[in-house]
């Protein structure tokens, strides 16, 4: 089970480094504490910011760093927010 886990974090940790410096588009999906969200890119790779975004919110993030099995990024700027559920439900049938 170590030989494991340290065989898969040598592998996921390739992956991740070559995301280092690059610029890339991530959904806002969580918040797990205050200021701090989880968002993930186009590869489903989990990117943490900081910040205040709405869930749904689409930015544009540069990689700056990586911790564990995530990278961790700056927001470059914010896109757009995307439709909430709540949203959808109250919008006119169309």
């Amino acid at each position: 089970s170590r030989e494991l886990y340290y065989t898969t974090k040598a592998l996921v940790t390739r992956r991740l480094r070559s995301w280092l410096g690059r610029s890339c588009d991530v959904v806002v999906e969580e918040q797990p504490r205050p200021g701090v969200f989880l968002t993930r890119n186009e590869a489903y790779t989990p990117i943490v910011v900081t910040g205040e975004y709405p869930l749904g919110a689409l930015l544009r993030v540069r990689i700056k760093d990586l911790e564990g099995f995530h990278l961790r990024g700056d927001v470059d700027y914010t896109m757009e927010i995307a439709a909430t559920p709540q949203d959808l439900a109250s919008s006119p049938a169309r």
